[in-house]
């Protein structure tokens, strides 16, 4: 769902105090803030800890843990609710009768649950060894409460490898079997944890997805993969586990990832994203904030500040287990030149390629949507032999093995189509590549394959294909625009027509498609040389002031 908000979204994030500001909440404020969301705060814990070492954890009380609560929850409307350091049973016990209060009043709030055990520097933070006999000392027995409770859970591996082996009843060590293994297995004896979404964090140790799987994913120590196990997500028909992978940093400071990582997830969802953006932009924020991190102590420091999203060396690989074309090798497509894009008309008939050429367009997409069309063949010779006589940019869509065997310019394909079509053969025959997006997870897998122009919708509601996506809007617009500039052109598509022209012209993107506002035009020609000259003007301009 988007933000239909102009304020910040509330999430609460409930955690220990560190007085050094690496970890903890002040961590969580400082990631927040950096991301727009509003952060509220309950705390669990003070502590006295620096970059060295963890020296105490003082447990508030829960008549203070409540208050807290209380105070919040009657004053504001939390969009998400981000758990971490619980450091007794008693408390732990208390936040999920609030997670329960939440879930009946605030139905839409989601809680992202970040299992805290050990701090960066090995010491354990939380002791349900009260004497209470009401307060067990087995692990699962806290997380039994929570777990069902919650939306999202976010443990590294170390972490997941404790939850593991508390259920465990296998004779062989938990630490022998694969990832996918450990997880099946937690399933099979929790049932109800099924309902969760699930981040393995590995950027604690190596990734080991499956056996055989390595050679696909390129899990090693040079790589940081984060595997997303949910039956809630598919992806063009695919089922986790997704990979989400990147270099690891060499900085060395990373106190307070964790933390981080789970508050970063929590304001992108509370921003509207949806799970895999979420993830994406996730990543990408912690692998930019590592980058950036400094010694402020004596030993660890904390991430950095960064900012939104917005450098593409950043986003992760991704990565799919059971899909063969995850393994296969990267692809690269010609290059084309940004202003060549323009205006984009994407047309069903030859006939409308032919007007809009001689109309002075200069790139075009023929896209018939009917497979069956007796005429498809002789429409795709015609769209393509009209393009070399006007020296034009003719795109086909979808179409890829006869935009080769006819010798097409280029050819358009959606997100399913990466997952089908022979790419290596495309490339091969020479044939420029666009593909379509709808957010930062398909971006993300768009950039394997190295194409010549990203598409970027859809903007605004579309009268001429069904979405199972809502529209981006241009701010969204604006921040792909911005992270891909200088490395991919970029075209917006969606619902674009003569009210919208000049907000999506002033996000930045090389391209404009357009398809009703003009095909259903009274004058497309003039629409067309109206549109044009706009564009025209833009990069006129902004040449102009890249020059000054």
């Amino acid at each position: 769902m988007l933000s239909t908000t102009s304020f910040p979204p509330v999430i609460v994030c409930v955690g220990g105090s560190d007085p050094s500001a690496h970890a903890g909440l002040q961590a969580d404020i400082r990631v927040g803030q950096d991301l727009g969301v509003h952060v509220t705060t309950v705390v669990s814990a003070l502590t006295a800890q620096n970059s060295q070492s963890v020296l105490a954890v003082y447990p508030v009380e829960k008549e203070q843990f409540d208050r807290q609560w209380e105070s919040i929850l009657a004053d504001m409307t939390p969009g998400v609710v981000k758990i971490g350091l619980l450091p007794n049973a008693e408390l732990a016990s208390a936040t999920a009768f609030w997670l329960r209060t939440i879930k009946t009043d605030y139905p839409a709030c989601r809680i992202v649950f970040d299992p805290v055990g050990v701090s960066s520097t090995g010491h354990r933070l939380h002791s349900f060894t009260s004497g209470d006999p009401a307060d067990s000392t087995e692990p699962m027995s806290w997380l039994k409460m929570l777990l069902p409770l919650v939306d999202w859970v976010t443990p590294n591996t170390h972490e997941f490898e404790q939850i593991v082996q508390s259920v465990s009843t296998i004779d062989q060590p938990i630490n022998r079997l694969d990832l996918v293994s450990k997880f099946d297995h937690l399933l099979a004896q929790y049932p109800e944890l099924r309902q969760s979404q699930w981040v393995i964090k590995g950027g604690h140790a190596h990734n080991e997805a499956k056996e055989q799987s390595n050679n696909q994913t390129g899990s090693s120590s040079r790589h940081c993969v984060d595997w997303l196990f949910s039956e809630m997500v598919k992806v063009d028909g695919l089922v986790s586990p997704f990979g989400f992978s990147s270099k690891r940093q060499e900085n060395g400071h990373s106190r307070g990832t964790g933390c981080s990582f789970a508050t970063a997830l929590s304001s992108f969802l509370a921003l509207g994203y949806d799970e895999m953006d979420s993830l994406t932009l996730t990543k990408s924020y912690i692998n930019h904030a590592l980058s950036l991190s400094y010694q402020v102590g004596k030993n660890t420091g904390p991430l950095a500040t960064c900012g939104w999203p917005s450098k593409i060396q950043y986003l992760p690989d991704i990565l799919q287990i059971n899909n063969n074309q995850g393994a296969s090798n990267e692809v690269f497509f010609p290059e084309m030149e940004p202003r060549s894009l323009g205006l984009y008309p994407v047309v069903d008939t030859p006939e409308w390629i032919e007007r809009l050429l001689k109309a002075g367009v200069t790139t075009v997409q023929l896209r018939v949507k009917d497979p069956n069309s007796a005429t498809l063949e002789q429409d795709i010779r015609k769209a393509i032999a009209l393009g070399e006589h006007y020296q034009a940019q003719v795109f086909i869509n979808d179409y890829w093995q006869k935009a080769i065997e006819f010798g097409a310019y280029g050819v358009h394909l959606g997100q399913e189509d990466l997952l089908t079509a022979d790419l290596d053969k495309v490339a091969n025959a020479g044939l420029r590549l666009g593909v379509s997006t709808h957010g930062y997870f398909e971006i993300a897998r768009a950039g394997k394959v190295h194409p010549s122009y990203i598409a970027l919708g859809h903007i605004f509601p579309t009268q001429t294909k069904d979405m199972p996506s809502q529209p981006q809007g241009t701010t969204r617009l604006q921040k792909y625009a911005n992270l891909l500039s200088g490395v991919y052109p970029t075209v917006a598509i969606g619902g674009i027509n003569s009210e919208v022209f000049d907000a999506v012209l002033d996000t930045g993107v090389d391209g404009i498609a357009m398809v009703t506002a003009i095909t259903r035009s009274a004058n497309p020609e003039q629409i067309v040389t109206d549109f044009m000259r706009k564009i025209n003007a833009s990069n006129a301009s902004n040449q102009f002031r890249s020059k000054g």
